[in-house]
């Protein structure tokens, strides 16, 4: 009987013979989650397993919180979940590799304030008409001279992503579905998440 330490090379070498042996199939590799959410705060877009990208609002910072990855295949490995003091603009990544590493997948967390725009300085923001029918209008207070926009529909993908050079920026959403949306704006100086209602 074999009592010494195994090699993974062995290991692997024994695991195929054992497979075509039985006429078996070895499952995909899988590094993916199946929940990921945080306390205190607010994942934006809700989580799916295919949605990247987060960001997650919170009331204000710095703040403590506590990120918790549910894994999809229970022998893949995460990293990156856990607890943490986080502020305005932190970027966590929760890495997600598979049990034979083959496959590695990258969950992106970004921290945002939770600012609805009427709570923003009056001189920040204005977003307007909510809700829109067919152009978003943001406009910036005199000091910022542009910013990034962001349109995310409620699975989570962008339909609009644009920076421009202007106090003033449309956005066009005539053709977009009805429904929910978050924007997100982004100068040198201030951000901000708000939910837009399509009409």
């Amino acid at each position: 009987m074999y009592r010494g330490k195994m090699s993974e090379e062995e290991r692997i070498s024994i695991e195929e013979y054992l497979f075509s042996e039985w006429g078996l199939e070895k499952a995909p590799a899988v590094s993916s989650l199946d929940g990921l959410s945080a306390e205190p705060g607010t994942l934006v877009p809700e989580f799916s397993s295919n949605v990247l990208d987060y960001s997650l609002l919170l009331p204000s910072g710095p703040a403590a919180i506590t990120i918790t990855a549910t894994k999809t295949d229970l022998l893949s490995t995460v990293v990156g979940d856990g607890n943490f003091i986080v502020s305005k603009d932190t970027i966590l990544n929760i890495v997600v590799t598979s049990e034979d590493s083959t496959s590695t997948t990258t969950y992106t967390i970004r921290i945002e304030l939770e600012t609805n725009v009427e709570d923003v300085d009056v001189q920040s923001f204005r977003i307007y008409p909510n809700p829109v029918k067919n152009v978003l209008t943001v406009e910036l207070n005199r000091g910022e001279t542009g910013a990034y926009v962001k349109l995310i529909n409620m699975t989570g993908n962008v339909v609009s992503e644009k920076y421009e050079h202007s106090p003033v920026i449309k956005i066009d959403t005539g053709a977009l579905p009805e429904g929910m949306y978050y924007l997100s704006v982004r100068t040198e100086k201030h951000s901000v998440i708000q939910k837009i209602v399509k009409h």
